[in-house]
């Protein structure tokens, strides 16, 4: 995987703006690894693609994921540094058509681990039932009932949630889970993590951030964005520095 320059992160991030979740995140995912076909990134299971997703975040940002939350014990607000390596253990998907059956009582469900795309298909919905049951329709292959095929509607909640959690077992970057202790109650807690959302909101972070400074020394100095974005990090911070007084 390569490390996107200041320019081709920036270019990335304008055309990723108007997108939703699942496809600015491919975006990303695209930008260090360029050579990749679109259609078989996105067929692949979300927590493989997460997985090239927080190696390019890693490159960019380093090691270390600083997320900020509410306990839910006081409702202190908190910054909760995470190691990105102890995020989760590489996903178990053998591949991206790969299929699992369960079995409880007389129903037999065969499914996959889901893609960006059917990601893509619910993150309009604003009704998490709804989402959900969407989502298991996508992934879902075949459902039967003592033998006899049914549609996904009929499929009872205590089987619908052991499909859930068998997929998270196979994929466990999708929602990967980060302990959280609260320095002022004691309290301790689990917490999920969206890195695809995670992700954009830094690179989001750092784009404004950069642009804001290509404004103020070309103002300064009537430099071009070229010429202020080939400068190192640490030059640019310093110039910063001298327009500021």
């Amino acid at each position: 995987m390569q490390t996107p320059t200041s320019s081709q992160l920036l270019d990335a991030w304008a055309a990723a703006v108007p997108l939703a979740g699942s496809a600015r995140a491919l975006a990303l995912v695209l930008l260090a690894d360029p050579g990749a076909e679109p259609a078989r990134l996105a067929s692949l299971p979300v927590g493989r693609r997460d997985a090239k997703l927080l190696e390019l975040r890693n490159l960019l940002f380093g090691p270390t994921l600083r997320a900020v939350g509410n306990c839910p014990g006081c409702g202190e607000r908190l910054e909760i540094d995470t190691d990105a390596g102890a995020l989760a253990p590489a996903p178990n998907a053998v591949d991206a058509g790969g299929l699992e059956s369960i079995e409880i009582g007389l129903w037999t469900a065969q499914f996959r681990v889901p893609n960006s795309r059917d990601l893509a298909a619910v993150e309009g919905q604003l009704d998490l039932v709804d989402a959900r049951r969407s989502l298991l329709a996508s992934c879902l292959v075949r459902a039967t009932y003592d033998g006899r095929p049914m549609e996904t509607d009929s499929i009872p909640d205590e089987l619908a949630r052991a499909i859930g959690q068998r997929m998270a077992e196979l994929d466990p970057l999708v929602a990967p889970e980060v302990v959280a202790d609260c320095p002022a109650c004691g309290h301790t807690w689990v917490a999920t993590f969206n890195l695809a959302s995670f992700a954009w909101t830094e690179v989001d972070a750092w784009a404004r951030r950069t642009l804001h400074q290509v404004h103020e020394l070309a103002t300064a100095y009537s430099w071009t964005e070229e010429a202020v974005l080939a400068l190192s990090a640490a030059r640019r911070a310093r110039y910063l520095e001298l327009v500021a007084g």
